[in-house]
């Protein structure tokens, strides 16, 4: 009897550390001739394009190569999962997996860290393998002048530094905001033209016959954007007139919220926004800004005012698909893309960085008829409007400033096991250092947003004019703003007080008590509160920020 409870054991034993390991499907086979890699990729937002193009790539790149004796090559194992590489999940199942290296948009990092769980790979990110345009020095033979820590965007150096060790490098930033159609902005003529009105399309944009946009300029990617608010406004009650539905969003939240920050974001500008994040230093209007006083200071940027005004005007106009508070964000991403073929053509959308990566088998669907399918249709990143001669609001002052772009990605990282369920962990290890530096490499930097829309590796790397014209269009209207100045603001923890608790940054960027509720997002205020002024609101949200 006890020898089969022993065996029963020992079966339970084995299935569990089936399950751990990370096997894709029953069907996985090794290549008994290679090396086998194990990749642990969180299949969240971006899809897995990118991922099985840069591992095809290293393992073209190393195929002549022997890692193990009597083998040649290498053979990556992908471990695509999503809830199971959650922070919460993966610290305590790491040691049981066979990855070796992982791609994650979340992470416990110091978690990880504390476990000793981590590689160090401080001579990984500081060993010069790139040349001086950042492609990898072995295969163009050039001399090795950079590398991961060189070519990594100044905000970031020093993130992960830990007692003078790097155990993570950053992924990627995903630019989030407002989408805007620009094939039905050219068809029905929603830009404006060089007197101010109306009518222009893209072809009177190309020829420079248009308004200077938003940044006051000519020959810039907000050309024939509305310039003002007031702008803005007169578009969206054209919109109406049309029959075109203005917006959509999906039922959660976050979607809206980077709206609203985008809008935030720009009034203030980028030095004096980033005083929420770091809550220190000083504020052109407000003055010096303290972690004593912030909460009573900060509350107060008429940016967030801005924000209140434009979801205000939104909400009461009803510019706004009618069932946008009800739909999952795939679902808003279809009803969006979809409209195109409804008699409910929607202009607008609040989305996310990852959302055409997200809606991609909808591209595919449409894709059918030419020109709809994925990376054909014409989405642009929307340009906030400047707001001047806004009742209520004091005017804007860095009007000719470039676009402030909202980056999340704080969290996500790639790190190496130090601890995994392999058989040749040393090898592995080896591997997975040589896959960092290729992944890291400026093609690969590339290509990754070529392969996942408007997302970006937070590298120093620059697209080829060849490179670029394979980003989707919506991808290169947002790098079109970083090459006309604009710097991808990185939503990141820099002081201790956006830390105290997960949802700070959410509530600190709205909260208020309307009638006997209080919210967090400004659209569901004037949803359930129609006679709610925008005063009101920002006077609510005011009060309910000093308590932070």
């Amino acid at each position: 009897m006890k020898k089969l409870i022993s065996l029963l054991l020992v079966f339970v034993i084995a299935l569990t550390t089936m399950g751990m390991v990370g096997c894709r499907d029953s069907g996985e086979k090794f290549d008994e001739t290679k090396t086998q890699l194990f990749v642990g990729v969180m299949s969240a937002g971006m899809g897995t394009i990118w991922s099985d193009n840069v591992f095809k790539d290293f393992e073209e790149l190393y195929k002549g190569v022997s890692f193990e004796p009597n083998k040649e090559g290498v053979q990556i194992i992908e471990d695509y999962r999503k809830d199971e590489f959650v922070p919460t999940a993966l610290r305590s199942t790491m040691k049981g997996y066979r990855n070796a290296i992982y791609f994650v948009n979340q992470s416990d990092y110091d978690g990880y860290i504390a476990d000793n769980l981590l590689v160090d790979i401080t001579e990984t990110i500081k060993e010069d393998v790139y040349d001086a345009n950042g492609d990898l020095a072995a295969v163009t033979g050039l001399p090795a002048t950079q590398s991961i820590l060189d070519t990594m965007k100044d905000t970031y150096v020093g993130r992960h530094e830990r007692g003078g060790k790097y155990y993570a490098i950053p992924w990627c930033e995903a630019v989030s905001g407002i989408i805007y159609d620009a094939d039905l902005f050219d068809e029905e003529g929603y830009y404006f033209d060089e007197d101010g009105e109306l009518g222009a399309t893209w072809e009177d944009v190309e020829a420079g016959n248009c308004g200077p946009g938003p940044d006051g300029k000519l020959g810039t990617t907000d050309d024939g954007m509305p310039e003002t608010y007031n702008d803005f406004i007169e578009l969206c009650e054209r919109m109406s007139g049309d029959g075109v539905v203005p917006f959509t969003w999906a039922g959660t939240e976050y979607q809206r919220r980077y709206a609203y920050e985008s809008i935030w974001a720009n009034y203030e500008g980028y030095d004096d926004y980033m005083l929420n994040y770091t809550f220190n230093g000083t504020d052109a209007q407000l003055g010096v800004i303290t972690e004593q006083n912030y909460a009573t200071v900060l509350a107060g940027q008429e940016g967030r005012l801005a924000g209140i005004q434009m979801f205000a005007d939104i909400m009461k106009n009803k510019w706004y698909y009618s069932d946008a508070f009800k739909s999952s964000y795939t679902s808003a991403q279809t009803e969006y893309v979809y409209s195109k073929r409804t008699n409910n053509r929607i202009a607008f959308f609040m989305e996310g960085g990852y959302w055409e990566a997200e809606a991609r088998s909808t591209f595919d669907e449409m894709g059918i008829v030419p020109g709809d399918g994925y990376g054909e249709r014409n989405f642009k990143l929307f340009p906030i409007p400047n707001f001047v001669g806004v009742d209520g609001i004091t005017d804007q002052t860095n009007t000719s400033e470039p676009e402030v772009l909202l980056a999340g990605g704080d969290n996500a990282l790639v790190f190496l096991t130090k601890q995994n369920a392999s058989s040749n962990p040393e090898v592995q290890q080896r591997l997975a250092k040589l896959l960092l530096q290729f992944a890291n490499s400026r093609e690969q930097v590339v290509h990754f947003t070529r392969d996942t829309g408007a997302c970006f590796r937070p590298y120093n790397m620059e697209a080829t004019p060849e490179e670029k014209a394979e980003f989707t269009k919506y991808a290169q209207s947002v790098y079109s703003y970083i090459e006309d100045g604009s710097k991808l603001f990185p939503k990141m923890n820099y002081s201790e007080i956006r830390k105290k608790n997960s949802d700070f940054g959410d509530k600190w960027s709205f909260t208020a008590t309307v009638g006997n509720t209080t919210y967090y997002n400004v659209a569901s205020v004037f949803k359930n509160n129609p006679n709610a002024t925008v005063g009101g609101v920002f006077n609510a949200l005011k009060s309910a920020l000093a308590n932070m």
